[in-house]
């Protein structure tokens, strides 16, 4: 079993966007029904949800590849070493985001919680709740998308893992 993440407090950097995204969602209310449209015209999923009492996140984590040899390796590493190789996913207001390498564009990408494509699905963690709501959340995500480019993704520097610890650590607090 995977220990769960450490709590640390968030950057000022990180506490600002939040504060940011609070205030866009209070200036906002009406925009959920558009969040569905990205800045390119593509179709992205409508975050619902009702956030009353805020949304549960979830850290979804994956074998990196669907290989029972990797998965075989990864028991072995997890029991002896607590490592891996591991690929990980954000879920939030029925929504799961993870970043990874790309030619062009974002990095950035959403599927159904549990389902990453190619991947292993290993087991999940509860990491909290946000506050933020379903547009908030929106909000971050768009800022994340030009932030985490594609073909920035590195195995060792930049790269899921990272991601989804940057995301947890903006929405929940």
């Amino acid at each position: 079993e995977m220990p769960a993440p450490a709590k640390f407090g968030p950057p000022a950097v990180e506490q600002e966007e939040y504060e940011e995204a609070v205030r866009a969602q209070q200036r906002y209310p009406m925009c959920d029904l558009v969040c569905c449209v990205g800045d390119a015209g593509q179709c992205r999923p409508i975050i619902e949800g009702s956030s009353d009492d805020g949304g549960e996140v979830l850290l979804h984590i994956y074998d990196f590849v669907d290989l029972g040899l990797v998965r075989f390796a990864n028991g072995l590493l997890m029991s002896a070493f607590d490592t891996g190789a591991f690929h990980t996913g954000v879920e939030v207001y029925g929504w799961e985001w993870s970043f990874g390498a790309a030619d062009l564009g974002s990095g950035v990408f959403f599927c159904q919680p549990r389902e990453s494509e190619q991947r292993c699905y290993r087991q999940s963690v509860n990491v909290g709740r946000t506050s933020l709501s379903p547009h908030g959340i929106d909000y971050i995500l768009r800022r994340m998308e030009r932030e985490w480019m594609g073909p920035d993704y590195d195995l060792v520097r930049k790269n899921c893992c990272h991601f989804s610890d940057s995301l947890i650590r903006k929405i929940v607090k």
